[in-house]
Formats: C-alpha cells, sequence, structure tokens
C-alpha cells in the first residue's frame, strides 16, 4: 500500500503582496519593533492617514514603529485564508484600521494580539469584541496620555487636561534599542506631522524643523518592549496602534453581543458573520470576536499639543 503525505492547510502559500516587507530578526526574538523612518515612503503613507483627523499642528507624531511578529502574522495569515475559503474564493475585505489604546497594554498587544476581554474602557455599544475605527481621531479618544490610564474621551470632557501642566518637562526621545536618551542631529526632514525634537520653537520658515534619529539601533530593532513603552518614552505620550484587520461579512452589531451573529438561521451555529459595525452603509467602527482577525502592524507614539503648547 502507498502512502502518500496530505496536504495540510497549515502549508499557508501567499502571494508577494500579501507577505510583509520586514527587516531581518534576531533568531530568538519572538517578536520585535523596529522604527519607521519618516522620511520613507512607509512612513509618509502612515503619516499621512493619521493626519486626516488628528491635523497638524496640533497633533504630532513622535516615533513610529513597525510590529514584526511572525506567530501573530501565521495566525493572521491562516485566518484570512479561512474567510477567503468561507466567502468561496472572494477577498477577505483586509482593513488597515486605527485602534486607540492605553500604554500598559501595548506589551500585551504587540506579543500576544488583540483582546477584548482587557478592553474593558472600550464601548460596547455594537458587541463585546475588539474595536477598530476607520478614523484616527476616534481611536484617539481611547487612549491614555503618559500611562495616566484616563482615556482621552475623559479628560477632555472633564477639563483634567489642564493639570497636566504640572508634569511638563522637556526631555530627549531616545534612539531606539539605545541605553541612554541621546539625539542625533541629522538634516532636516519636511514631512508634516513627524516630530522628534523636543525643541518645537525651532522654526524655518514660520514652520517646524523636523529632525531624524539615526544609528544602527534602527536597522536591529528592538525585542525589549516593556523598556521601550515605559522608560524610552515622552510623559504627555499617547499610543495608537495601526492594525490590518479582516472584515469579510459584516451586519450592525447591537450591545451584549459575544460573537458575530448568524446570516443563515438554518446554520446558525456555524454560518456567522465574521464582523460587527456601527453602520452598514458607511461603517466608521469595526468590531471582531476573533483575535486572530486583526494583526498589530505599527504603533503610532504622538503628543497632543492642543493641550501642551
Amino acid at each position: 500500500m502507498e502512502f502518500r503525505k496530505p496536504n495540510c492547510f497549515l502549508s499557508v502559500r501567499c502571494s508577494s503582496n500579501e507577505v510583509p516587507l520586514w527587516q531581518r530578526m534576531e533568531r530568538t526574538a519572538p517578536v520585535m519593533l523596529y522604527d519607521v523612518h519618516p522620511d520613507t515612503d512607509e512612513g509618509a503613507i502612515l503619516s499621512s492617514l493619521f493626519h486626516k483627523t488628528l491635523v497638524y499642528p496640533d497633533f504630532l507624531i513622535q516615533r513610529l514603529f513597525r510590529v514584526q511578529n511572525p506567530i501573530l502574522w501565521l495566525h493572521y495569515a491562516l485566518k484570512r485564508k479561512q474567510i477567503e475559503q468561507d466567502l468561496g474564493g472572494l477577498d477577505a475585505d483586509e482593513r488597515r484600521l486605527f485602534h486607540g489604546t492605553y500604554r500598559d497594554r501595548l506589551e500585551a498587544i504587540v506579543r500576544q494580539g488583540f483582546d477584548w476581554r482587557i478592553g474593558k474602557t472600550h464601548g460596547k455599544m455594537f458587541g463585546n469584541g475588539t474595536y477598530f475605527a476607520r478614523q484616527a481621531s476616534c481611536a484617539h479618544e481611547f487612549t491614555d496620555c503618559g500611562g495616566n490610564k484616563f482615556s482621552a474621551r475623559w479628560t477632555a470632557d472633564s477639563g483634567f487636561m489642564e493639570s497636566r501642566e504640572f508634569f511638563r518637562s522637556q526631555v530627549q526621545m531616545p534612539t531606539l534599542g539605545s541605553k541612554y536618551p541621546q539625539f542625533l542631529n541629522q538634516p532636516f526632514i519636511t514631512i508634516p506631522g513627524f516630530h522628534t525634537d523636543q525643541d518645537s520653537d525651532d522654526m524655518t520658515n514660520g514652520r517646524p524643523r523636523y529632525k531624524t534619529q539615526t544609528s544602527l539601533a534602527y536597522e536591529n530593532g528592538t525585542s525589549d518592549i516593556w523598556s521601550l513603552f515605559n522608560t524610552q518614552t515622552h510623559p504627555l505620550s499617547h499610543y495608537m496602534i495601526v492594525a490590518k484587520v479582516l472584515i469579510g461579512r459584516y451586519t450592525t452589531g447591537i450591545a451584549g453581543l459575544q460573537r458575530p451573529p448568524p446570516y443563515d438561521q438554518r446554520d446558525s451555529l456555524v454560518r456567522l458573520y465574521d464582523s460587527c459595525v456601527d453602520s452598514i452603509l458607511n461603517p466608521e467602527k469595526f468590531v471582531i470576536f476573533d483575535n486572530n482577525q486583526a494583526y498589530p502592524e505599527y504603533v503610532i507614539e504622538y503628543r497632543d499639543l492642543r493641550w501642551n503648547k
């Protein structure tokens, strides 16, 4: 009897546009973060998306990191194949969306992925899942400032932001992976919104000048994620995640949902929608209930200067 090696669904083949363009990683590091240079196409695209609704110069990007987590990416790629199979080979409707979060949850998301069970401060109007927004301004409402665990929505409504003046300090942002904060003054760049130098009075033709940080640390990245978000950060920084999200079939969500509702009542336990939204015609908010449907692609560290000028 001849035995043949069975075809395995885990043998996922990705087209060239599905494979992320990543930098070389340490063999022993399960996840690494890399600085994205603001003067690259990658940085310019993300800056443009962010500043569509969080307008420069009120909001300034401090740093931008690419998340390289091969295990999370494999889970995400497998989920994409599953949704495409369920849709009969159609596209899974993959979108790049924003997710606001508190600083103390960043490491868990970057290492383990999104988990709606720890996102207790987010609104639950459309189900008890993980929420994403098409606009950065919506995601900003669910970030905290400097790890204070107060959402931007609460602080804006209460006037709490004015009390943050007490904590203002001039600090130097570190080069990623370096032991001590430092600045390496490089030629100025002109992409609005990227601001790594804390001296905002440095002006050229009436507009701020932007400086980049360069060193081998950019190429090497870092696996010390805790230090990156807790010791190598500005005290008034907000954090937002840019994620790839698989929307698939979607329907309007309602409060209390633990999983998406069925699209076929004849098989209500299996044939479910993939996600929920706030509006079918023009969705702005998206909710997923399967953690593998989203991959944390980038982390944006930024400041809200409306209250700190």
